[in-house]
């Protein structure tokens, strides 16, 4: 499926350099005249039909075919919160990341969001604070680790 895809982008490709050549060397290219004059555009509107039909949809398959072979990404984890970091604890794997690591926090709506500078991105739900006091902790564990806070 993949090499089928590949090879039709790679003629829709070559098609789509004929307007470009029509407009470069225009005697190389001879255009009728009229509404079919405008029948040169249309390997160029096919190349954007792939680029912006496939590509969303092979991305989205993809994605999908990651979520579900990949266990790890849907196994529960259990977030420890100390004054020396963060620890993660999954069912296949653990891991400590220290306070620096960790560049924003934010909140959206009922997640607290926290970045680091890796682009990479640790969602925990609100509602996982079920005690008053532990968010009271958790916002000061944060305000006094993350330079840039946003709670």
């Amino acid at each position: 499926m993949r090499l089928v895809a590949l090879i039709a982008l790679f003629w829709l490709g070559v098609l789509a350099c004929v307007p470009l050549m029509a407009l470069v060397k225009p005697n190389l290219v001879q255009l009728p005249q009229g509404v079919e004059g405008y029948a040169f555009a249309v390997p160029a509107l096919l190349l954007a039909g792939a680029v912006f039909v496939y590509t969303p949809i092979a991305t989205y398959f993809a994605a999908r075919k990651r979520w579900e072979t990949a266990e790890e990404l849907r196994e529960p984890r259990t977030y420890t919160f100390t004054d020396d970091g963060i620890e993660v604890v999954g069912k296949s794997f653990s891991g400590f990341m220290t306070w620096p690591i960790i560049i924003r926090a934010e909140r959206a709506g009922g997640l607290v969001m926290l970045a680091t500078r890796q682009q990479q991105f640790y969602l925990l739900p609100v509602k996982a604070f079920e005690q008053p006091e532990t968010w009271a902790r958790f916002t000061q564990l944060i305000e006094a680790n993350v330079r840039d806070c946003r709670l």
